[in-house]
């Protein structure tokens, strides 16, 4: 076999053994075998990449680390390269789909951690912020040019799953959860067969990007809608650094699907608007409902550069009642990145039913995983100090093939215990739980986190004497249910800690753009976070 791979010109091969979760010794045979006839290959092992249970997963993991290596690696070998070259004297670090951080040396063996990786940044800069805000429930949504990204903080928690499917193809490694839909700033809106309209997941992406970009866009946009519905000041897009073409976007809206659907453009440009939203909220249900959690309960967090011109809409056709809108919410990904821990996560399978597990067999096998994540860490550069460590067992049903994951203490097992929490866990998430069934461990689970240092937001002080009332910079007309309205639109400088501002209004940001929808209130608090909510709540 090692001798018709060198014939093919591989460059990495992935082994994949039946029970290498159980026993990893033949997969390291293979290896050596592998590398005595080619020494310049990469060699990944599935028990070194998801060492679980589950084989077809655990070979599909295996082989997408092993496609991905050769890709990530010369990346990062040009980026760090690069960052050396401007003086940059640490080790460069990437961030992974779990929420944590590893360094590019890790990355370059491991990036199948490394998918939804920019995702997870925006989760994670939400949760750092909802904690500086005391909240504990909320929905992230990232809206960007593609893509509108969807996740949960529950209990001050990011969500995170240990399976996920990236093109249909699963994965086998923690990550945190994201449901991702097209609808972004550049999604096309479009007719189908039955002349109903649709907006997404088509997108004219960065290039040639919404025909209102002046970048050879030809297809009507989100970001084109918006210009037409004038929620958008074309004199101060980014600062008034980009020129935005409005004769093109009401053109496109105008030729493309007013006239199509026998109405004027500034309907068909609500339209876009109301099909692209109503995507979002659909989303957001699906996410909370599929963890039975109630949408009441929950928070929305709307950034990314369009995540505010959408977020009073959303408040309209969803069950959540509040938003809020970070300060500067176009970087809460990078923030994210800068408050992330380091973090290794090592698994083993161990299949035990509840009423003859041994605790005396866990503790031990729990030590090995502790010792394993730790040793990476520190290798890092992670003072021992800073080293934090969750212990979790995957339990489930005799006979079922899913799990829930279940936290256990760093003392010892307690197996009656751990059936209860499974039974509790089962019933919070499905509604019922079948307490006299017997359960079984499935899977050993340590994450270790290297904590860092978590930067501060800048606060803003509260509007003095000297300020003068708050009053809106200008006044323009912008298309609400059905009509103009005389709307005033604020800039974020001019904003203090207490302000509150009545809908009809837009609040304009070199960065982004906030829309308050009649019958909306917004309040600022000290952080600059724009918080919104319905009057009538």
């Amino acid at each position: 076999v090692t001798e018709r791979l060198a014939a093919s010109g591989a460059q990495s091969v992935a082994v994949c053994l039946l029970h290498a979760y159980a026993n990893a010794e033949h997969e390291l045979r293979v290896r050596d075998i592998l590398l005595e006839v080619c020494p310049e290959w990469i060699v990944c092992l599935s028990s070194e990449v998801a060492g679980e249970l589950r084989e077809f997963e655990r070979s599909s993991t295996t082989c997408i680390n092993a496609a991905t290596v050769p890709i990530i690696t010369s990346y990062l070998d040009r980026l760090s390269s690069d960052l050396e070259g401007m003086g940059l004297k640490r080790d460069l670090c990437v961030m992974q789909s779990n929420g944590g951080i590893i360094t590019s040396k890790v990355a370059r063996k491991l990036p199948v951690r490394t998918v939804m990786s920019g995702p997870s940044g925006g989760v994670v800069g939400g949760t750092h912020l909802a904690s500086q805000i005391g909240l504990d429930k909320v929905l992230t949504v990232d809206m960007g040019g593609t893509s509108t990204d969807i996740g949960v903080i529950a209990d001050g928690r990011a969500m995170t799953v240990d399976e996920s499917e990236v093109d249909r193809w699963p994965i086998l490694a923690p990550m945190i959860e994201i449901l991702a839909i097209g609808a972004g700033g550049g999604s096309i809106g479009w007719l189908d067969a039955g002349g109903g309209l649709r907006v997404g997941p088509q997108s004219a992406g960065a290039l040639p990007g919404p025909v209102c970009y002046r970048r050879g866009g030809t297809e009507p946009t989100v970001s084109d809608a918006c210009v037409v519905l004038g929620r958008l000041d074309p004199d101060y897009f980014l600062g008034g650094e980009m020129d935005l073409d409005v004769q093109g976007a009401h053109e496109v809206i105008e030729t493309k699907i007013a006239a199509a659907l026998n109405m004027n453009k500034f309907d068909a440009a609500a339209g876009i608007l109301t099909v692209v939203t109503a995507n979002m909220a659909k989303a957001m249900r699906q996410i909370l409902v599929a963890r039975g959690l109630d949408p009441r309960d929950f928070t929305l967090m709307a950034f990314g550069g369009a995540g505010g011109m959408v977020a009073g809409d959303l408040l309209r056709v969803s069950e959540v009642k509040r938003a809020v809108i970070p300060n500067n919410p176009g970087a809460l990904c990078a923030i994210g990145m800068l408050v992330t821990d380091f973090r290794h996560d090592a698994s083993a399978t161990l299949v035990r039913s509840l009423d003859q597990a041994d605790a005396g067999e866990v503790m031990p096998l729990f030590k090995v995983l502790v010792d394993k994540a730790v040793e990476q860490l520190l290798s890092e550069g992670v003072v021992s100090d800073d080293v934090a460590i969750e212990r979790h067992i995957d339990v489930r049903y005799i006979g079922q093939e899913y799990y829930l994951r279940i936290p256990v203490g760093d003392g010892t097992l307690d197996i009656t215990k751990l059936g209860t929490d499974f039974n509790d866990e089962h019933e919070r998430n499905y509604g019922y739980a079948t307490r006299e069934f017997p359960c079984e461990m499935v899977n050993l689970r340590v994450t270790a986190l290297g904590l860092v240092e978590r930067p501060t937001f800048p606060e803003y002080p509260d509007r003095q004497a000297g300020d003068g009332s708050l009053e809106p910079s200008m006044r323009r007309s912008v298309y609400f249910d059905g009509e103009f309205v005389d709307t005033g639109i604020y800039k974020i400088d001019t904003l203090r800690s207490g302000d509150c501002i009545d809908g009809p209004a837009v609040i304009e940001d070199p960065r982004s753009t906030v829309v308050i929808q009649p019958g909306q209130r917004v309040s600022v608090d000290r952080l600059r976070n724009i918080h919104l909510e319905r009057l009538e709540d």
